[in-house]
């Protein structure tokens, strides 16, 4: 639960409930103070092991992946490779629920689309005006009478 700053007294105002403010627990944090390292009993959660099916599907997608690259006297050759970590490759994966088919559908667009437009290589001050600027969407009324963002 996030939890904002609401007076001086160090009293919080929850964002679930309106108006209700209650006494703040030292160990929740709030937005008037940072929070520059996690609390001493964090423990991360690790990734949980593949199985040996999932592994093999991430070999042959690897595999995949190595015929298809570009050659490494290409110009763009090295931001492919650095693209297509293991990481990158077990995104796609899951992201597939483990359909190798799918996945590597969905990979080879993306490597196909990321050589065309070469998103890693775009100017910061080319794209600043549109990131910047303050429309993000155009709002609509749809039919159901809800705001959606396009």
């Amino acid at each position: 639960m996030f939890r904002f700053k609401a007076n001086a007294n160090n009293k919080t105002m929850d964002t679930k409930s309106k108006g209700a403010t209650t006494e703040n627990k030292s160990d929740e944090p709030t937005t008037s103070q940072p929070i520059f390292a996690p609390p001493h009993h964090y423990q991360p959660v690790s990734a949980a092991a593949l199985s040996d099916d999932q592994q093999e599907k991430l070999d042959r997608l690897q595999e995949h992946m190595n015929t298809m690259l570009l050659p490494p006297t290409h110009e763009y050759f090295d931001n492919e490779k650095r693209f297509l970590t293991a990481g990158t490759l077990n995104r796609y994966m899951r992201a597939r629920k483990w359909d190798y088919e799918a996945a590597r559908t969905m990979l080879e667009n993306t490597v196909k689309w990321r050589r065309e437009y070469r998103p890693d290589q775009l100017d910061p001050e080319y794209i600043k005006p549109e990131a910047c600027s303050k429309r993000k969407g155009v709002k609509i009324l749809e039919t159901s009478r809800f705001r959606t963002w396009r």
